[in-house]
């Protein structure tokens, strides 16, 4: 440890002597001596060794030893060829900083009270020199922004005056752009671009409003513009003093543009509100857009906490979209972290006036949240919907982590005034929602649906571990106006895996004749996060309508049982003409996910109706508990529904067909049973033909415990043998290949038991 003192000692002594002797020879050095022979052969050689060219060696020295900076003492834009203490514009210094090799600081001091305009006439000279700092905090009474209180900018640069140019234009490296208003020019306020752009960091400033971050006096494009393969830039920061206010713009408060535009981080801004973070200012269009084929960017970060700001962008009150992510190349960016919709601290609404998040025209593989509490969304209030994504190539996109519809933290309505996330047009192979419970969306409160597929095309789309219509804890109930989840139009080969979808209109709806080949399975529909209690979806748990056909309801291999349980309405509707080949198999219908805990629907447990036709009702459906019957299919036009091997007790029926549905199919009736030693036969009549299928029951209340076995009913007589087992009541449906399954026959109830190889739950 002495060692290293001593040699760190030596060095300072070193750094020490020679920065003396620099500063030294900076207050020595004189021209050279010039006599009149010397001057003679100096201008017969046409060379001249003149006092300024040695002042500008002496001012060299002094900058790069001493670090002085360039201070800007005028309001003015004239250029007389110096910056210096008589007098320097905002346009001298930056040509002295571009002139001067090597790092440089631009600051101000202004004389003068309140805020000082500087308008140029022509566009300011671009920052071509690496590492140039400019610093509007460094006029006296300029303050930083804090948590709470909005930046004391006195340095505004005015656009007014000139045409079709942008304020501040940025192509070199490790520059930073802190303390200023920009604002009312015709392109930019701030412009980074070109390959050479890395590293630079625009930061505690208003751009486009006025100085105290109140008043729109925006740039006609955008505050802050990232392009033509600028890369590794930050606008932002997560410190409040890094904050920008970046609204009232033409188009958008920042853009990031163009292919190689990549790995540029936008964090800790307001955008589209005042300096307050509490009021709209909104730009025209975005709050932020990439597009062009940027990517890798990163919106937001970590959003912090309720009084740590950190990372997160607030993104609200704009004309259009608050995120708007477009085109086939654009790829790899992530928005994280971020309140979009509402205020910073995310509790009231400031709407963006139409989506929170849109992404389109190819935009894919781009992440719009997190894996943790830190990198979570809020996204809410806005005007339309939460998250919308469309275009055929728009692919490949994950939303999961986030708060949508919700106040940030999770327990009321801040409504999106339409779904929390659509996906339609031809989207592809999306995902909404995140592995573990951490990564869940919350997906709640909004005005129409939670959850919305739509349109032919839009296919192969997981919406899977979300919690829809409940409030973060999956206990209470924080509904959607209409389907938690709803598919239409044409929405297919999707998968609805393992979400909470309660306390909404209907839980899960799939509609129109072009909808087909979706699956539902392991989700809890009416029930909360444990699935012991009701959250009742009003009208039902999941409804099939309009002709959708040939989705599955459950799980085939049984593994993966959607508990469709606690509805105000039935558990499963399937309605409407041409609504068919629909499968329903491994459902809970009553049941908590133990199989025990009754939680009935206060319908029925599956209705069939107004025309629905060839739907399958099992195997293995666990229908129990239901306010009226465990399966009802009414109306003659509602035929060829077929209804097997499913566990039904406790309900009004097992089986009810009203108005003639399934074509009046009688019932099968059971005339004897041949008891001994084993097997035991069950024969009786029914339908010629039809299949006829046998329960065993533990009491005779006429529905189907437990399933035994089936025979074909060979003119109509049927013979079925069957291992022995202790249930002493008997019933049978028969189901014809057109017109479906008959209601359950008349008990049948035997001296003592039948032996039979399942147990009845």
């Amino acid at each position: 440890m002495n060692g290293k003192r001593t040699l760190r000692t030596r060095r300072w002594i070193v750094w020490a002597l020679i920065t003396g002797l620099l500063l030294a020879l900076v207050g020595k050095l004189t021209p050279p001596p010039v006599n009149a022979a010397t001057q003679s052969a100096a201008n017969s050689n046409a060379r001249e060794i003149s006092s300024d060219w040695w002042s500008a060696i002496q001012e060299d020295i002094r900058r790069t030893v001493l670090a002085i900076p360039y201070t800007v003492n005028s309001t003015n834009d004239v250029d007389d060829g110096a910056c210096n203490s008589t007098h320097c514009s905002l346009r001298e210094a930056i040509i002295a900083a571009n002139t001067h090799a090597g790092a440089d600081t631009i600051a101000f001091n202004i004389s003068g009270a309140g805020v000082h305009s500087i308008a140029p006439l022509t566009a300011l000279p671009p920052l071509i020199d690496d590492s140039t700092i400019i610093n509007g905090y460094s006029q006296p009474g300029a303050e930083p922004a804090t948590n709470e209180t909005p930046a004391t900018i006195l340095i505004e640069v005015d656009g007014t005056n000139t045409t079709n140019q942008s304020g501040l234009v940025i192509t070199s490296t490790n520059n930073v752009i802190r303390g200023l208003a920009v604002n009312r020019f015709d392109f930019d306020g701030i412009g980074i671009g070109y390959a050479t752009a890395t590293g630079n960091v625009v930061a505690g400033n208003h751009l486009g409003i006025d100085p105290q971050g109140m008043i729109d006096r925006g740039n006609g494009h955008s505050s802050v513009f990232v392009g033509l393969g600028a890369t590794n830039n930050t606008v932002g920061g997560d410190e409040p003093a890094e904050r920008n206010v970046l609204s009232g713009n033409g188009w958008a408060g920042v853009e990031i543009h163009g292919s190689g535009t990549v790995s540029n981080t936008i964090s800790g801004n307001y955008i589209g509100t005042a300096a307050s973070g509490m009021a709209a200012l909104g730009n025209a269009l975005y709050g932020v857009r990439i597009y062009g084929g940027a990517q890798n960017n990163i919106v937001g970060g970590d959003r912090g906490s309720a009084t740590t700001l950190a990372k997160r962008n607030v993104i609200s009150g704009n004309g259009v979209h608050g995120v708007h992510l477009a085109g086939e190349d654009t790829s790899g960016n992530t928005v994280a972290g971020n309140h979009i919709g509402t205020t910073v601290y995310g509790i009231a609404a400031i709407g963006n006036s139409a989506d929170g998040v849109y992404i389109a025209l190819g935009a894919h593989d781009n992440i719009i949240g997190g894996d943790s509490e830190k990198k979570r969304n809020v996204i809410s209030g806005n005007l339309d919907h939460g998250v919308y994504l469309t275009g055929t190539t728009t692919m490949s996109n994950t939303i999961f982590g986030n708060y949508i519809g919700t106040d940030a933290n999770g327990i009321a309505s801040l409504s999106n005034e339409g779904s929390g996330v659509v996906v339609r047009g031809g989207a592809q192979h999306n995902i909404i929602g995140g592995n573990a419970i951490g990564q869940w969306n919350i997906i709640s409160g909004n005005q129409d649906h939670g959850i919305h597929l739509s349109d032919v095309g839009t296919i192969g789309n997981l919406v899977r571990r979300n919690l829809i219509g409940t409030d973060a804890t999956g206990t209470t109930a924080l509904g959607n106006a209409s389907c938690g989840v709803l598919l239409d139009d044409g929405a297919s080969e999707s998968m609805i895996w393992f979400n909470v979808a309660s306390a909404n209109l209907v839980g899960i709806c799939l509609s129109g004749a072009t909808t087909m080949s979706n699956t539902i399975l392991g989700n809890y529909i009416g029930t909360n996060l444990t699935t012991t209690t009701a959250l009742s979806n009003t009208l039902g748990g999941v409804y099939l309508t309009g002709g959708t056909h040939h989705n599955i309801v459950g799980d085939t291999s049984a593994l993966l049982p959607n508990v469709i349980s606690g509805n105000g309405g039935s558990g499963v509707i399937i309605s409407g003409t041409g609504t068919m080949h629909n499968t329903l198999l491994h459902n809970l219908i009553g049941r908590a996910v133990d199989g025990f805990t009754r939680v009935g629907n206060a319908e029925n447990g599956v209705l069939i109706a107004a025309g629905a036709q060839n739907n399958i009702v099992g195997p293995e459906n666990i229908i129990v508990d239901s306010t009226l019957d465990g399966v009802a299919v009414e109306g003659s036009d509602s035929y060829g529904n077929r209804i097997t091997q499913n566990h039904m007790r406790s309900n009004t029926l097992g089986i009810r067909l009203l108005g003639g549905a399934n074509g009046g199919i009688a019932a099968p009736v059971i005339t004897t049973v041949t008891m001994g030693s084993d097997p035991v036969t069950i024969q009786g009549t029914a339908c010629a033909g039809c299949t006829v299928e046998v329960f065993g029951n533990m009491n005779d209340d006429g529905e189907g415990h437990v399933y035994l076995g089936s025979a074909v009913a060979t003119g109509g007589n049927f013979n079925l043998t069957e291992d022995s087992h202790g249930l002493h009541y008997l019933t049978a449906t028969a189901t014809d290949a057109t017109l479906g399954t008959s209601e359950f026959s008349t008990v049948y109830k035997i001296p003592y038991g039948v032996y039979l190889p399942l147990i009845a739950r």
